[in-house]
């Protein structure tokens, strides 16, 4: 009876409670102070932090593995029904096949000069294996790759042969998987195929580099000789506007680039440049950089050019939008601790060498290569920041990459490559997530692609057939044909 009783009295007691409540939140509104303390916490701007190592408990960790998909927004698309065709590249001519091939003339150099019969006859196969090659037409494999937009604009090869006389450029929707053909280029006078693409205000850019002596072939005319004498380059860039879908030459500069990279007021080539000796005979070679206005082609000063969030940009390295501006570490010289500054903190660490830096909002991961004995063993270590832990944790991931990172929504990709038996590579995608210390492996593969687009970030894995695994003929090694796309917002 007293257990029903206060059954009973719960009850009454509650319902005037619920009644209340109704009845204020139909007609009353808030108190004003308590509408004007919600208004000043939603407007409250972030506190900016400026931390040293000291700040963080510093701990080691050991990496773990797993198989399992990693607990982040990642995205796929099979894109193995993609097909671009194939083609008979014109190097492969009866009459003139003979003159082409980054192969045949290394034959006949070496054929010179040996006389042994065993060497003669694999000679002779791999002639033969040339020959047949120059029978059949080959598939349009991908050669390089850009992102312009929402758009990837992809080069593809169809010379197998020599590399570089039959190529085609395609835009790609990653969104539909549609793709078309924009442009092509085919004939014994054309050199290249899309070297070093690349986007840059709303346009894409590449360049050729062909040799003026040769013309690329390697007849019996062409006298062998790797002296500067024999040898003169020319390298053409042209830019290609996907709107308009036109294309213009915009530079003609004497002598072999071997890299270009856009920045904000012109574009920066890496030159192939002999250094000689006081005697005039030729030392070795180096690459210098030079710069050039757009407009005009006219060489510019580095300073004029290349401002340091340009310098940021092409490192990849943001914190949501944000170029992140690193100082000190190891100048050849000089050792001084990195500090890196974002728009929400600074931390002074006590490292003196950086590789990679990857910013979050409240998290901070730096690479460092380090020497751990006199043998000259070195250990890839990543040392994560967390802001809201504050801990600082240190984790060798030896064996698990080259070097080659790229940040995450809230973790860091990587990817390593490996062999299995004689000339069979392949490579591994990873996934890292600092905050678990845990590697998630998620794929295996011929080749990768990888584009960035400001913080958004692309692996397009490649699938290479039997006949192509040594990479005879392309003019790039990370070709062939696409098998599945991952992406993934690196913001917050």
């Amino acid at each position: 009876m007293k257990k029903l009783t206060a059954v009973i009295m719960a009850a009454l007691f509650t319902l005037p409670m619920f009644a209340c409540d109704k009845k204020k939140s139909d007609s009353e509104p808030l108190p004003e102070e308590i509408t004007e303390e919600v208004t000043a916490e939603a407007t409250s701007e972030p506190v900016y932090r400026e931390l040293v190592n000291d700040d963080f408990h510093c701990l080691d960790l050991t990496v773990e593995t797993s198989d399992e998909a990693p607990p982040t927004e990642l995205h796929s698309s099979d894109l193995s029904g993609i097909d671009f065709g194939e083609r008979l590249s014109p190097c492969k001519a009866e009459g003139v096949r003979e003159n082409y091939g980054v192969y045949l003339d290394y034959y006949r150099a070496l054929a010179d000069g040996l006389t042994e019969s065993e060497y003669l006859s694999s000679l002779e196969e791999m002639m033969q294996e040339e020959a047949d090659i120059c029978e059949k037409t080959a598939e349009g494999q991908m050669d390089k790759c850009t992102m312009l937009g929402d758009k990837f604009y992809i080069a593809v090869n169809y010379d197998d042969h020599c590399s570089c006389h039959d190529s085609s450029l395609f835009v790609f929707d990653p969104v539909t998987l549609e793709y078309e053909e924009l442009e092509r280029h085919t004939g014994l006078d054309y050199h290249g195929c899309y070297t070093d693409l690349c986007a840059a205000n709303d346009k894409l850019y590449y360049y050729d580099c062909y040799n003026t002596v040769t013309n690329n072939q390697t007849g019996d005319s062409v006298e062998y000789s790797y002296d500067e004498v024999s040898d003169s380059f020319v390298t053409n860039i042209y830019c290609f506007d996907p709107e308009t879908r036109e294309t213009s030459e915009i530079l003609t500069l004497d002598g072999r680039i071997v890299s270009m990279y856009p920045m904000k007021n012109g574009i920066m080539v890496g030159s192939l440049v002999d250094t000689t000796s006081e005697d005039g005979r030729k030392h070795s070679q180096v690459i210098e950089s030079r710069f050039y206005d757009y407009e005009t082609g006219e060489e510019l000063e580095q300073s004029d050019t290349v401002p340091i969030e340009d310098h940021a940009a092409g490192r990849g390295i943001y914190c949501d939008g944000e170029p992140v501006e690193i100082t000190g570490g190891y100048n050849g010289n000089i050792a001084a601790p990195v500090t890196v500054k974002t728009q929400y903190y600074t931390i002074e660490t006590d490292l003196t060498q950086w590789s990679h830096v990857f910013a979050w909002k409240e998290r901070l991961c730096i690479l460092n290569t380090e020497k751990v004995n006199d043998v000259g063993t070195r250990e890839m270590s990543l040392y994560t920041y967390d802001l809201a832990t504050m801990e600082r944790t240190r984790m060798v991931i030896n064996g698990y990459t080259n070097g080659d990172m790229q940040k995450g929504r809230d973790g860091i990709f990587m990817t390593q490559q490996s062999s299995e038996g004689w000339m069979k590579q392949f490579w591994y995608i990873y996934y890292l997530m600092p905050e678990y210390g845990t590697i998630y492996k998620l794929d295996k593969t011929d080749e990768i692609l990888n584009v960035v687009r400001g913080e958004q970030m692309y692996y397009l894995t490649l699938e290479k057939d039997d006949e192509g695994k040594s990479g005879r003929g392309y003019s790039n090694y990370y070709y062939g044909k696409p098998k599945t796309l991952y992406w993934f917002d690196a913001k917050e």
